[in-house]
């Protein structure tokens, strides 16, 4: 038994270190959207760097969780289950990791009347990103505690989409000097910045159905 409880305890501190590494890697890349769209760039290089660099732990930590788990003595439905949810985890860091990097390789050009909008969007798309670890913590700490944390991560991805398309209309309809090819690509970042928050819903969805399972 103490083999048993030495292995639980050994993936409790791998999960928890992973959901640490994955508030650093958002915050960062929050941070980093923050600073480019203030034409900060020693910030925003110092954010993508930072960004990267989790990225690159978190990618570990994801192998080894995910190995640990499907060949750990007594691997169950359960472990297939917080591998499922550990994935998505890192699905969001990695929607956070590659927008980052975008931005840095692709330098965007955002006009000024636009910049407000690009903010909103991106402090609704992370917030519904960092409302997803501590609902993904409480899956792990006190399942009966998760359904709570969910309409959190809900209202912030609503609001995202909501926001998101209110932006692509402006692009498309109040902007006729851009060319169709700069709008396409504003569009383009607004999708990747969107793409954190519905990576975020999808961990909500998937917490909501595996704690009704799991609670019965």
């Amino acid at each position: 038994m103490a083999f048993f409880r030495k292995e639980a305890d050994r993936l409790t501190k791998e999960v928890e270190s992973m959901l640490s590494m994955s508030e650093q890697l958002l915050l960062a890349y929050r941070n980093g959207v923050q600073a480019y769209l203030e034409v900060d760039r020693e910030r925003f290089e110092s954010q993508v760097l930072q960004n990267d660099q989790l990225y690159q732990k978190l990618s570990e930590v994801n192998r080894t969780l995910i190995n640990d788990l499907y060949l750990r003595p007594m691997a169950s439905e359960v472990n297939s289950q917080i591998a499922d949810l550990i994935g998505r985890v890192y699905s969001l860091g990695q929607s956070a990791h590659e927008c980052l990097q975008l931005f840095y390789a692709e330098s965007p050009m955002i006009p000024e009347e636009l910049k407000n909008s690009f903010i909103k969007i991106n402090e609704l798309s992370s917030l519904a990103g960092d409302a997803s670890i501590p609902a993904s913590r409480a899956f792990f700490l006190d399942i009966r505690a998760v359904k709570d944390k969910l309409n959190k991560i809900n209202f912030y991805v609503l609001d995202c989409e909501q926001q998101s398309l209110r932006l692509k209309y402006k692009i498309f309809h109040d902007f006729p000097d851009l060319k169709l090819s700069q709008k396409i690509h504003l569009r383009y970042f607004a999708l990747h910045i969107e793409k954190i928050a519905k990576s975020s819903g999808e961990i909500a969805s998937f917490l909501n159905l595996i704690s009704l399972k799991l609670l019965g």
